[in-house]
């Protein structure tokens, strides 16, 4: 498994468009695409490598876990496939970081 930080920090508001962009990119290169959340990117991505997919790019940093939902939100809501289903385990700790990653098969 490929992984790879690319990622934007901000307001979600702020830096949607571009990660859209870079979502539109990836969903014409592989056939399955999927966003999720993490605390910790290079455990998240062990966890898919098992699970044959081929990369994980890293899209958005944050300290506020609202902010990583409302970006992660901000691709589910509207495209519903998008949403990954729960690997087991998602990293996430109270005091943050937090990272929106998309996951390529």
């Amino acid at each position: 498994m490929e992984l790879s930080y690319n990622y934007l920090t901000g307001q979600p508001k702020e830096v949607a468009a571009a990660i859209a962009r870079s979502m539109v990119a990836f969903k014409h290169y592989y056939k399955t695409v999927k966003v999720g959340v993490t605390g910790h990117p290079y455990q998240q991505s062990a966890v898919y490598a098992t699970d044959h997919w081929r990369r994980m790019v890293v899209k958005y940093k944050t300290s506020s876990i609202r902010n990583a939902d409302a970006m992660s939100d901000y691709f589910t809501l509207v495209r519903p496939e998008l949403k990954n289903r729960w690997a087991g385990f998602s990293y996430l700790t109270e005091a943050g970081p937090y990272y929106v990653y998309i996951l390529m098969k």
